[in-house]
Formats: structure tokens, C-alpha cells, sequence
């Protein structure tokens, strides 16, 4: 009688992945939990917080973010995760300083799923809602300057909507 394994953490993440390409959070959260009881780490917590975050439930996804960066303090999944999360619950000011705890962390221990790129064209896009406009023009042009990852025609057209506030029409003009 061969003896039965238990499931490693990495063997409910794989379990994940496949529910959740599927579209079956609720089976996806099962199996979270699962490995969360048996090996909690802050990139399962980020993860479980992504899935909730797709079902709508937001108070669990903070929840879980909250308890990703307790684990982690430099996890720059984590902090962008809640940062997201903040934007769509406009809360503008925690979601910029998280996006600043993003690019701190991801620039002292690299995550492999984000790149600096994204992290400053996102800190962009809020500067806009904001209406910070130097700041919007500021990280935009800070994203073009990357090499890692691929550019957005939304970078040029956000940008380009700041320098028209701005008053700066001919960079605006440049931008098309």
C-alpha cells in the first residue's frame, strides 16, 4: 500500500491557478485557505486577496492585503494588490501611498510579476484622478523610460490630457 502525500502549499497554488483560469473562486478561496492553514505566507495572502478582490468582496481582500504586508513588509504584489483595491474604493490617498510602498519594495526585492513600467504609469493614472498633473506628467515620463515590460497608448493620452491642463499644448500635440 503506497503511503499518501500531503499537500504542500505549491500543490494548492497549482490547484488555484487552474480554478481560477476556470473561473471558480469560491473553489480557488477553499484552496487557499487550505494552504494558508498550512504555510501562511504573504504571497498566498496576496493571492487570496486578488481572488476576493474579483468576487467583490473587498473588506476580505483588504483583509487579506492587510495581513500580506504584516507578513511581508517589502512584498510589492501586496502593496500594489491594496492599492488597486483603493482605487476602485476611491481611496485615493491610501492607494498612493501604497502604490509608494510598491515602487520602494519592488525597487529593493524585485516581485517577477511586476515591473517598475506599470508601477509608475498606475502612480501616473492616480496623480491624474488626483489632479496632480506635474506628478501625472512626472511618472508617466518615468514609465516611458523603462525598458522592462510594454508601453500603453494610455501613457501618451493621459499624459497628453495633463499637459493640456497644464497649459503645455505643444507637448500635448507631441504625444499624438
Amino acid at each position: 500500500m503506497a503511503e499518501e502525500r500531503l499537500l504542500q502549499p505549491s500543490d494548492y497554488v497549482e490547484m488555484v491557478k487552474e480554478r481560477l483560469v476556470n473561473g471558480d473562486f469560491k473553489g480557488a478561496i477553499v484552496d487557499l485557505n487550505a494552504a494558508i492553514d498550512s504555510n501562511a505566507n504573504s504571497n498566498l495572502y496576496a493571492l487570496r486577496g486578488e481572488t476576493y478582490m474579483q468576487m467583490g468582496e473587498y473588506q476580505n481582500a483588504l483583509q487579506d492585503f492587510d495581513s500580506a504586508v504584516d507578513v511581508d513588509g517589502m512584498n510589492a504584489v501586496a502593496f500594489y494588490d491594496r492599492a488597486l483595491l483603493n482605487m476602485r474604493l476611491e481611496n485615493y490617498d491610501a492607494a498612493l501611498n501604497d502604490i509608494n510602498n510598491a515602487l520602494a519594495a519592488q525597487s529593493m526585492k524585485p516581485s517577477d510579476v511586476l515591473n517598475m513600467r506599470d508601477l509608475y504609469a498606475k502612480r501616473g493614472q492616480l496623480n491624474l484622478w488626483m489632479k496632480n498633473w506635474q506628478g501625472a506628467v512626472a511618472d508617466y515620463t518615468n514609465s516611458l523610460a523603462r525598458s522592462e515590460g510594454s508601453v500603453s497608448a494610455n501613457v501618451y493620452a493621459e499624459r497628453a490630457e495633463a499637459y493640456t491642463v497644464l497649459g503645455q499644448y505643444q507637448n500635448a500635440i507631441n504625444e499624438s
